[in-house]
This record gives structure tokens, sequence and C-alpha cells, in this order.
């Protein structure tokens, strides 16, 4: 393979190719539902998740079913990190979307020589809205940029009972709490175990009370500058 053309290659795969058929959407949107999707980003503030973003735009976009929608704006969002991160311009990533759905191996995702200077524009188009879609597509990257990332927790508690020189009765008992924590690591689930105690749990309680008098705080002040706080 030539250097000119493993270069086109490998500019062209940066493109996830599980994006290529919601990309290929955007193509086949009718001009006026187009057009109106095009109103909707212009006006819409920036969410912290995707879903959200979605969720938002649908509340006021009927012309496109909530799940292309959902679809189309999950693949735009995509496209600015990898824009962002690869350091392209809206050009540069609309020209390697529009190659690698010429080049794709399956015949249905493909896109017709009409269709693809419509595809390319209107991609440069969609990225170019950076309240809205930039905001939201580095949003959860800011938030997330961490060696591990919470998914979720759980408390299991139980009775454990204390045995000392007949084994035919307990002595005593204690209650044992798990704390249990899931988080993700370089794209896996993983979980970390913890043993609890009841003074244990009033210290994580007080803990979380005392986190959440902060974020209180810390809106507070980012109202007073006008910044907006995304939340989920």
């Amino acid at each position: 393979m030539s250097i000119f053309h493993y270069k086109r290659f490998f500019m062209a795969s940066i493109i996830p190719e599980r994006l290529l058929q919601s990309i290929k959407r955007i193509a086949e949107l009718e001009q006026p539902a187009y057009e109106a999707l095009v109103q909707v980003l212009e006006k819409l503030s920036p969410a912290l998740t995707r879903d959200e973003f979605a969720e938002n735009a649908s509340k006021t976009l009927s012309t496109i079913p909530p799940k292309d929608l959902q679809e189309i704006l999950t693949s735009i969002l995509v496209l600015y990190r990898v824009k962002d991160k690869k350091g392209l311009s809206n050009e540069d990533i609309s020209q390697k979307a529009v190659e690698s759905l010429s080049h794709a191996k399956n015949e249905e995702i493909k896109i017709s020589e009409e269709k693809q200077p419509v595809l390319k524009d209107r991609i440069k188009k969609l990225l170019s809205f950076d309240a809205s879609v930039g905001v939201t597509a580095k949003a959860l990257d800011v938030m997330t940029d961490q060696d591990r990332v919470f998914c979720n927790a759980r408390i299991l508690s139980d009775i454990r009972p204390v045995f000392t020189t007949s084994l035919e009765s307990a002595s005593a008992a204690v209650i044992v709490h798990t704390l249990r924590i899931g988080f993700h690591q370089d794209d896996k689930h993983q979980d970390f175990y913890f043993a609890l105690d009841g003074s244990d749990l009033k210290a994580l309680k007080e803990i979380i009370l005392r986190a959440e008098k902060k974020t209180k705080a810390l809106e507070a002040i980012l109202e007073k500058s006008n910044t907006k706080c995304l939340k989920v």
C-alpha cells in the first residue's frame, strides 16, 4: 500500500464503524427535516449525557423519529470528539466520514456519489454548533477523565455469629455491612468490596451530606458568574 493510500485509509478508519449506519441517516434526511434539526441545534442547551441531549432535542423536533434522532445525534457527538482529539477541522472529519461510507464493506451502508457532497456539507454544518454539540461532546469526557469511573454501588448487610469454646451455640453476633462499588476502568467493569460497621455507615453518610452542601455552594458560585452547570 502506498503512503498516499495508507494515509487515506488511516484517516478514514478513525470513524468508528458502528456509527456508519447512523451517519448515513444524516444524508438520507429530507431537506425540511434536516433544516429543522439545524434550527433545533442552534438553540438547544448543552447536556451532560447524549441521552439527555437527544431527549431535549426530540421535545421540539417532531420531523425525525426519536430513535433515529438519538442515533444521529450520537454519531455527531462522537464525530465531534474524534475531531477534537485528532485536531481535525470540520472539513477533515466530514471528508473522512464520507470516505468511510464510500469504502464500507457492507453495501447497505455505502452512499451514492450524488449523496456524498450532501453528507459532507451536512456534517460540517452539524459539527459547527460549539455551544450545544461541542459542550455536550466534551462535558462527559471532562467529568469522566479519571482512571476509575463510578458505575454503581450496593450495601449488603448480614449477621455473623461469634463462637468461642462451644460450637453448639453462638456466644455473640456482629452486624457486618459489605459495600460494593462498581466502576469502569479501561472499558471494563470491575468491583471493589469494603467491610463496614455502623460507625463507618455514619461516617459515609456525613461525607455524602457534606459533599451535597458543597455542590449547592459551587452551584451558587456558577450561577453568579452566569456559567451553566450541567447536571444529569
